[in-house]
């Protein structure tokens, strides 16, 4: 079974992280953790704002890449067979496009359960996968701390 497991780098990620162990554990299941970092800005949908800091946009890609990795090496190191993706992009489609090429047989990913305001106005990122994903979409309940 390969299942997708989507982190956001959230404070309660871990939760995520450690239902994903706990079902790649019991199904034997092959984990393939994909993190979106944010699209570069347009120049032209900026106007006359200022371009963000090259440097500063690569310095937090690469930080989100290493994190990404650190997590994957503790779970190979539990016996989790383990790939991780650092992917650009628009945060729903990038997952659920992902989720479609990996052949995915499972998404899981947390549901930070904001409130019917937000969702009106923003929103949810989860909703969108469920509605996209070629796949049954597990969402973990997150308490934000």
């Amino acid at each position: 079974m390969k299942i997708v497991v989507s982190l956001d780098f959230s404070p309660s990620s871990n939760e995520v992280i450690a239902f994903a162990e706990k079902m790649a554990t019991l199904m034997s299941s092959k984990l393939w953790l994909i993190h979106i970092a944010a699209p570069e800005p347009d120049p032209i949908s900026l106007g006359m704002q200022p371009l963000p800091d090259r440097s500063s946009l690569a310095e937090r890609y690469r930080y989100e890449h290493r994190k990404l990795q650190e997590i994957a090496e503790n779970m190979r190191k539990k016996g989790i067979d383990t790939t991780a993706l650092l992917l650009q992009g628009e945060t729903v489609e990038t997952i659920t496009e992902e989720s479609r090429k990996l052949g995915a047989d499972m998404l899981i990913m947390g549901s930070h359960g904001h409130g019917a305001i937000y969702q009106m106005l923003l929103g949810s990122v989860s909703e969108g996968v469920i509605k996209e994903a070629p796949c049954p979409v597990l969402l973990v309940p997150l308490k934000e701390r």
